[in-house]
C-alpha cells in the first residue's frame, strides 16, 4: 500500500495481483488534521493496480498534517456478505458408488467450529469440484501425516474461490495430487485432484471445507 498526496487530499492506494478480491483492514497510527472515512475495512478488486482504498481530506490548510497507518490483508471479500446459503453442492467424489462420512461439521474431534466434512475413501480417488470457481491456491508437496496439530503443515490442498465470495478447501490430498493450477477456472463436477493421507490426519480420506 502507498499514499499519494494531491493538494488537500490524501489518497491511500493498494494493488492486488491476485485472481480474487483481497480485503484490507486499515488502522491509523497517526492521523492529524485529516478527516478519515467511516469505514476501516476495504475490498481491493482482483488484478488492479493503485486502487484508491480511501481518501482523507485536510481539515485546515494552515495546520500541519500527519498520516501513518498499518494494515492487515485477508483473501476474499469479507465486507459484502451476500452468500448463497441455498446453493446445493455437488458430491465431490468421482468413480465410487458408495462411501461413508467419517466426520461432519463442528464436531468435538478435529472439526471444532469449522464447516468441514471428511470423506472416508481410498488414496488416489478422483476428487471433483463441488462448485464452480477460480483456483486461489494449491499445495501438493507434502507427504507426511499424523493425528497431531503439528502435522497440519504437511497437508496438501486446493482452495477454490466462488462467485459469491465463499471458498472451498479440498484437503489431505496425495503428494502431487492436484491436476489444476492457481488461476484456473473450474466448472462444477470437474476433476481437480486425488485424495490422500497428508497433514493432520489419521488415515486415508479427503476433507471438504467451506
Amino acid at each position: 500500500m502507498s499514499c499519494k498526496i494531491k493538494k488537500d487530499i490524501y489518497q491511500v492506494l493498494a494493488s492486488n495481483s491476485a485472481f480474487i478480491p483481497i480485503t484490507v483492514k486499515l488502522s491509523y497510527l497517526k492521523r492529524k488534521n485529516l478527516i478519515k472515512s467511516k469505514e476501516n475495512w476495504f475490498v481491493i478488486p482482483p488484478n488492479t493496480k493503485d486502487y484508491i482504498v480511501t481518501t482523507l481530506k485536510v481539515m485546515d490548510k494552515d495546520r500541519k498534517t500527519k498520516l501513518s497507518y498499518v494494515f492487515n490483508t485477508y483473501y476474499g471479500d469479507l465486507v459484502t456478505k451476500k452468500y448463497n446459503t441455498y446453493y446445493k453442492y455437488h458430491v465431490p467424489v468421482k468413480d465410487i458408488d458408495s462411501f461413508y462420512i467419517s466426520q461432519g461439521y463442528n464436531t468435538n474431534a478435529t472439526h471444532k467450529n469449522i464447516n468441514a466434512i471428511d470423506f472416508a475413501i481410498p488414496e488416489g480417488t478422483k476428487i471433483s469440484a463441488a462448485r464452480a470457481g477460480i483456483v486461489y491456491k494449491v499445495k501438493e508437496d507434502g507427504e507426511k501425516y499424523c493425528l497431531k496439530k503439528k502435522c497440519e503443515k504437511y497437508g496438501n490442498y486446493i482452495i477454490i474461490y466462488h462467485e459469491d465470495g465463499t471458498f472451498a478447501e479440498y484437503g489431505h490430498l496425495q503428494k502431487n495430487g492436484s491436476v489444476v493450477e492457481k488461476g484456473d477456472k473450474i466448472e462444477v463436477g470437474q476433476h481437480i485432484g486425488y485424495s490422500g493421507n497428508t497433514g493432520y490426519s489419521s488415515g486415508a480420506h479427503y476433507l471438504g471445507k467451506h
